[in-house]
């Protein structure tokens, strides 16, 4: 995944909290199809997937 104002992404000026990226997150696994994954990150990745794990309680 290419996250928000990253590599060759989108650089808007909004949605840049942690929530957002969150929902970028499992917008991208959505699109995917994906239901059964293994999460992996460093730093903001990391952060990224704790924000998701929130949103799903």
């Amino acid at each position: 995944m290419d996250r928000r104002s990253q590599g060759s992404s989108d650089r808007p000026n909004h949605g840049h909290r942690m929530s957002r990226h969150g929902k970028d997150l499992d917008d991208f696994m959505k699109a995917l199809n994906l239901s059964i994954v293994l999460l992996i990150g460093q730093s903001m990745g990391a952060s990224t997937i704790w924000a998701l794990i929130q949103q799903l309680k």
